[in-house]
């Protein structure tokens, strides 16, 4: 099979949500006459099967337009938002960041005229695709839409290609097919209901294809608000009590996706603030390990439905395994595999993975044990992230030598960093207010000093090393 707007739940109700709430409402017809523009626009600018592009929509009917364009004509979606502030900076001619290498080329960049250039993230990318082609159309054109029925993909054709990390290495490209996708989503599409908000979408990998597009194709799905339009009117970036007075407005949404746990921990901050009751049915998604913390202060309490956990990865998209906040006996590092869809085999320090459709294996470099039908995850082998962005470790050391003695300890269960001083001084306030300042500048905010504190150095040292779990665990006991 293969991915077109006909898999889409007909009976969807959408909804563009701006800083003031619900900005416009459509159908399935209007979407549909979205895509038909789109398509001619694709096809009188030469577009090929294919050949990709990289869309630089706003997540609205134009970003869902765009997609199911490419889809149908099968154009290649090329997944690059993983621009960071710290590779921006860097501004040498001729110079290609690793990962953006391993996608090329990138034949288009789709966006609206309105948008062009008023992105730093948008403004990179323009530098290495053959193409910049700028939507000249709006609403005001939906009804002169011709129906276009044109459908140049294959099941073997590629419908996304994104970079892995390239921690430990060259990043790879990493590619996935109409029938492998569809397959996904379809078998993913069973966990959504009722109203779905979408806040990220070409953020991560194929990751669209276990949120977004399977909530779409749902036949519980009644609503989808697109809701990262709720921007600070004047910051602009996400307002997260626009957000959550929208989830107010609408009677309630069941399923968010907030990736990492600095911005969850944004939209539970104010639902405890305000002591709103819209959210005690939503599930919130995440990208990252679910902190006790969360489970005791938002579900338990009944401020929030759920948190779910999906671990998976570029190779296999998934999800693989899922946590929740309401499984009996939650732990945070213990997860359930979500079915048999795929086949699992934990080896030592690594996870085989057998991929339906395509009948191939890869290896995960993710080291697993199993306890009651439990998999327990120990952590990666190769690399390590926070708020799902890796760690550059000798980097961030420059920095905490330049100010202090001391080092960091990395809790990915917690997602915090951690700043140990084993020296002290009198300005270590202000030391450490400038090495915060620096790690969230490089990490674009999602690096940051959660803790720190002045230790003796030889309390944690057991045998001849510093046993660095143990001063993780005082840090998380005993660091307010």
């Amino acid at each position: 099979m293969i991915i077109t707007r006909e898999i889409i739940n007909k009976d969807i109700k959408f909804h563009d949500v701006d800083k003031d709430g619900i900005l416009f409402s459509y159908d399935y017809e209007y979407l549909s006459k979205a895509i038909d523009l789109y398509k001619k626009f694709l096809l009188d600018n030469g577009s090929k099967c294919q050949e990709s592009a990289t869309i630089g929509e706003g997540n609205t009917i134009w970003q869902l337009a765009a997609l199911f364009a490419c889809y149908e004509l099968g154009i290649i979606v090329v997944i690059t938002d993983y621009f960071s502030t710290s590779i921006m900076k860097i501004d040498i001619d001729g110079w290609v960041d690793p990962k953006t290498k391993t996608l090329l080329p990138i034949n288009y960049f789709l966006v609206s005229k309105q948008k062009n250039g008023r992105s730093g993230k948008g403004a990179r990318i323009k530098k290495y695709v053959d193409k910049i082609l700028e939507r000249n159309f709006d609403h005001d054109d939906i009804l002169r839409a011709n129906s276009n029925d044109k459908v140049f993909a294959s099941p073997n054709c590629i419908v996304t290609k994104s970079a892995t990390s390239g921690t430990t290495g060259v990043p790879k490209c990493i590619k996935h097919t109409h029938a492998f996708l569809y397959s996904l989503l379809c078998r993913n599409s069973i966990q959504f209901f009722g109203k779905y908000g979408a806040t990220v979408n070409l953020n991560h990998g194929s990751s669209i294809f276990c949120y977004l597009m399977p909530a779409i194709i749902s036949e519980r799905i009644t609503d989808v608000y697109n809701l990262s339009m709720a921007f600070h009117p004047n910051l602009g970036y996400i307002d997260h009590v626009n957000i959550i007075n929208t989830i107010e407005k609408c009677g309630g949404i069941d399923h968010i996706l907030v990736p990492y746990a600095s911005e969850l921990e944004k939209y539970f901050k104010v639902i405890k603030n305000t002591n709103t009751k819209a959210t005690q049915k939503t599930i919130f998604h995440v990208l990252c390990y679910i902190k006790k913390q969360w489970v005791d202060e938002m579900y338990k309490t009944g401020k929030i439905g759920d948190i779910v956990s999906n671990f998976g990865s570029n190779e296999t998209t998934g999800p693989i395994f899922h946590n929740k906040a309401s499984y009996k006996n939650f732990s945070e590092t213990s997860y359930k595999l979500v079915d048999d869809y795929f086949k699992v085999t934990p080896l030592k320090k690594f996870l085989r993975v057998h991929l339906p459709v395509y009948n191939k294996t890869v290896t995960m470099n993710d080291h697993f044990i199993i306890e009651n039908n439990d998999y327990i995850h120990i952590g990666r082998s190769d690399l390590l992230r926070i708020n799902d962005l890796e760690i550059p470790s000798k980097i961030y050391a420059d920095i905490i030598n330049e100010f202090l003695d001391g080092e960091l300890f990395y809790d990915q269960i917690k997602s915090e960093i951690y700043l140990a001083i084993w020296k002290s001084s009198d300005d270590i306030d202000h030391s450490v207010k400038s090495i915060d300042k620096q790690l969230r500048q490089y990490s674009d905010e999602k690096h940051y000093i959660s803790k720190y504190s002045v230790l003796d150095y030889s309390t944690f040292v057991n045998g001849i090393k510093l046993d660095k779990e143990m001063v993780r665990e005082y840090f998380r006991n005993f660091v307010l």
